[in-house]
């Protein structure tokens, strides 16, 4: 038996070519809080010297497999998270023959390794999904409105999206949606050389904070261990790719210093397993990455 899973490991590898997910761009990433389980979906990577985009979907749970790669049309920017232990992607952009973007607003769940699709919902760009207790939310830029968020529910009976809220950028930022451990919905975005949390469910939690340098391209996350926001790397108003770790919370800003660790970067992302964060991905001087880093008790150390 340990043979033939040998065997079937060697021809999967042989078959993809891949170990891990392919260095790519606009991929989607989630995370399993409660098993955490790193979930890797679609993006762009170079197909020799062609840029492609691809439907593959990727774990880490200590190793990468590919579980899936078929059921949903390859795409990049898409929605991506677990809600009650099961994975949904939403929208993103697909590409015609002639690379000619498509934006689509189709939401699927992954069944027993295969993608399938539930519904169709509002058009946004960059969505984004967040698991809130009992409840999928959808947030995503308007299409109409480059400076509005819109903000969803998704009924699961009905299978329907019913729109909850607006939310007012101050520029066209990148932005980050998330639950608390509180149970509050919160949208982050930047705004000139600072950071804004805008807790769509108690105002009265909400902040500003000012960082020491403009960036953009930032990737963020939040952990609920520590009640605080932790923001990593982007691009500042040179266009230099940075390496700052920030940790956000209750209005206050800190910088952490750290010996080494993953290279500055933009367009990463972060997540917040149990006992720490983990950094994926990202584009680095304009080449496009693929390492995975954890940082936990002041310290990077990259994972395999």
């Amino acid at each position: 038996m340990k043979r033939f899973i040998i065997l079937a490991a060697a021809c999967f590898l042989a078959a993809t070519g891949f170990a891990q997910p392919q260095a790519r761009h606009h991929e989607a990433v989630a995370l399993d809080r409660k098993t955490n389980v790193l979930a890797v979906f679609g993006g762009a990577e170079m197909s020799g010297s062609n840029m492609a985009i691809t439907n593959t979907t990727w774990i880490y749970d200590g190793a990468w497999k590919m579980v899936a790669d078929a059921g949903i049309t390859p795409r990049w920017g898409s929605g991506l998270n677990f809600h009650q232990r099961k994975l949904y992607a939403y929208g993103g952009l697909a590409w015609d023959s002639s690379k000619n973007e498509t934006l689509l607003n189709d939401l699927y769940i992954m069944e027993n390794n295969k993608w399938k699709y539930l519904t169709h919902g509002p058009l946004l760009e960059q969505p984004q999904l967040v698991s809130l207790r009992n409840t999928l939310w959808l947030i995503g830029r308007s299409t109409t409105n480059k400076q509005q968020v819109e903000v969803w529910r998704f009924d699961a009976v009905d299978r329907t999206f019913v729109q909850a809220d607006q939310v007012t950028l101050n520029n066209n930022s990148n932005f980050y949606a998330c639950g608390d451990m509180y149970g509050n919905l919160v949208v982050v975005y930047g705004k000139d050389s600072g950071i804004v949390v805008n807790n769509l469910s108690d105002a009265s939690k909400s902040f500003e904070v000012t960082l020491s340098k403009s960036i953009s391209k930032y990737s963020i996350t939040y952990n609920e261990e520590e009640d605080a926001f932790f923001l990593f790397g982007g691009v500042d108003g040179d266009r230099v790719d940075v390496t700052d770790l920030w940790k956000i919370k209750s209005g206050m800003a800190e910088m952490l210093s750290f010996a080494s660790g993953p290279a500055a970067r933009s367009s990463a992302h972060l997540v917040s397993p149990k006992g720490g964060i983990l950094l994926y991905g990202g584009v680095q001087g304009g080449k496009m990455t693929n390492d995975l880093w954890q940082y936990s008790g002041g310290e990077w150390k990259e994972k395999k």
